[in-house]
């Protein structure tokens, strides 16, 4: 019976499972009639080990019950339970998995440390100051703490092991402490490793996050995210107030009742329960004060679960189709594999990709595809189709985003104010008299007389023109060609003509080919 104070009064006795029953039972009845748990005791502490080796891995489990005696009468238990694999590789694929992740650990290592020894030379650290360096680096430091860690656990389940060993020939009390000593401190080492690991799987998490940004179409999601951070970093703001508002007055009126609102933290949680599961016990809220109950939990309902709420997922789709409509039609993941694959086939016919933009810099700044091909003469035919894919889907990119809701308010304004500037300057001219290149007349009678001189040239050219044509067709009739035969003929050559330019167009798009 240890008390909470390690230095108090103890008294231990060890019950084993090979014991007959009645042998075990009448020891703990002979012990219950001499008052075994006094007003003295505080706290009664059960131990058990058991092991597991029926199936599959050999496991050992410890498990720790802890009574609290109370002045008062009252007794409060506590419950620990551990269980352990006696072998750290449980079967083949273990080892395979194991082997495998200390070898893409040591290669990410080496990489880092080539990316720091490479800025040292160059003395520019902050190439390398970006969120993808700091959480390799503390993943990497994670790895190794929890591979250090498990280390330390295994030696600690050797020593377990040697321990069951010695009791399994020896069932004694002499045999039995060591082991629960040595079982205790596996679980000790265990309890400390288990923060790490927790720690190393969120780094990782963060690791995989930023890694999903080397493909296009999963980089949408996670720029999304990034892009609606902030807005989402205010309007949590807005919501706790919220919600704390709602948790205070749901404690004044349910906190006396209700056990979940004795407290400002309880009530808090429990809005913010409502909220995600939208479920609450309204036979307990409206057990008294009815009226009351009903107006905070429709106020609550309205106001957080469905508005405030549903904002988070308005926010976040309003940023998505804006990153998306920036990413453009990107590579899906089974066309960017089939990339890699090309690009691996290929190798020896792939350009580089800084040796293309030293190329490429130095050329103009709008090339065609015969240039770019006149430039890298060995460039693969999937590259090239590649690159081409690419630009279309930029140029179109471009077009996309600048069709925006204020630019085209911006152009509407911009026809406005031109078409202002047509109409003043109609009205200028209009003032002035102005009728032609060269001729501006200011009074009204002058005016009409420069309009009776056009009338009058108009109809002189419109007889100009019937006299040349009457002239032109007598020709014709002293040739004993009609107009018809020569309209015929005219029609013909034209068609020669176009004929004999598409023939050269091919000859020489074929030239071209080849």
């Amino acid at each position: 019976i240890p008390s909470i104070d390690s230095g108090g009064p103890t008294y231990k006795f060890t019950l084993n499972t090979r014991t007959p029953y009645a042998e075990l039972y009448n020891r703990v009845q002979y012990l219950k009639e001499r008052n075994w748990l006094d007003d003295q005791a505080n706290t009664l502490l059960l131990k058990a080990v058991v092991l597991n080796n029926q199936l599959g891995t050999p496991r050992i489990v410890y498990a720790n019950v802890y009574f609290f005696f109370s002045r008062g009468g009252g007794v409060y238990a506590e419950a620990t339970v551990e269980g352990r694999a006696l072998t750290v590789f449980a079967d083949r694929w273990s080892y395979f998995a194991d082997t495998l992740f200390i070898i893409l650990l040591i290669i990410r290592t080496v990489g880092l440390v080539m990316e720091v020894v490479k800025a040292a030379k160059k003395r520019k650290f902050h190439n390398i100051c970006t969120a993808t360096f700091v959480f390799a680096a503390l993943t990497i430091g994670f790895s190794f703490i929890n591979i250090i860690f498990l280390g330390l656990q295994e030696r600690s389940m050797g020593n377990v092991r040697n321990k069951l060993e010695a009791y399994l020939v020896d069932p004694t009390d002499a045999t039995s402490g060591p082991l629960y000593k040595q079982v205790t401190n596996a679980y000790t080492v265990a309890l400390n490793a288990r923060p790490l690991i927790a720690y190393a799987n969120f780094f990782f998490l963060a690791q995989i996050f930023i890694a999903l940004q080397w493909q296009p179409r999963l980089a949408v999601v996670t720029q999304t995210l990034l892009a609606c951070s902030s807005d989402l970093f205010h309007y949590l703001i807005v919501l706790l107030l919220t919600v704390t508002a709602f948790a205070l007055s749901g404690m004044v009126i349910f906190g006396r009742r209700v056990l979940d609102f004795s407290d400002p933290p309880g009530a808090i949680l429990l809005c913010f329960k409502i909220a995600i599961e939208s479920e609450y016990d309204w036979v307990t809220l409206s057990y008294r004060e009815w009226w009351t109950s009903l107006v905070w939990v429709i106020l609550y309902l309205v106001l957080i679960v469905m508005l405030m709420i549903n904002m988070v997922l308005a926010i976040i789709m309003d940023v998505y189709a804006e990153v998306r409509m920036h990413s453009g039609d990107c590579m899906s993941i089974f066309d960017h594999m089939t990339y890699i694959y090309r690009k691996l086939v290929h190798h020896r016919q792939w350009v580089a990709d800084d040796q293309l933009l030293d190329q490429v810099t130095e050329m103009p700044q709008c090339i065609t595809v015969l240039e770019l091909r006149a430039a890298f003469p060995d460039m693969h035919h999937f590259q090239l189709e590649y690159l081409q894919s690419q630009c279309k889907n930029k140029a179109s990119r471009i077009t996309r985003v600048g069709l925006n809701k204020t630019y085209t308010s911006q152009i509407v304004a911009a026809i406005l104010y031109g078409l202002q500037e047509m109409q003043s300057s109609l009205e200028r001219l209009r003032v002035r008299g102005w009728m032609a290149k060269g001729i501006e007349v200011g009074s009204d009678e002058g005016r009409e007389w420069v309009k009776d001189v056009f009338s009058s040239i108009a109809v002189q050219d419109h007889w100009m023109s019937l006299t040349a044509k009457h002239i032109s067709t007598l020709q014709l009739r002293m040739q004993g060609v009609t107009v018809e035969e020569q309209d015929a003929r005219w029609r013909q050559t034209k068609l020669k003509a176009g004929r004999s330019v598409k023939d050269r167009a091919s000859q020489w798009g074929d030239a071209f080919a080849h």
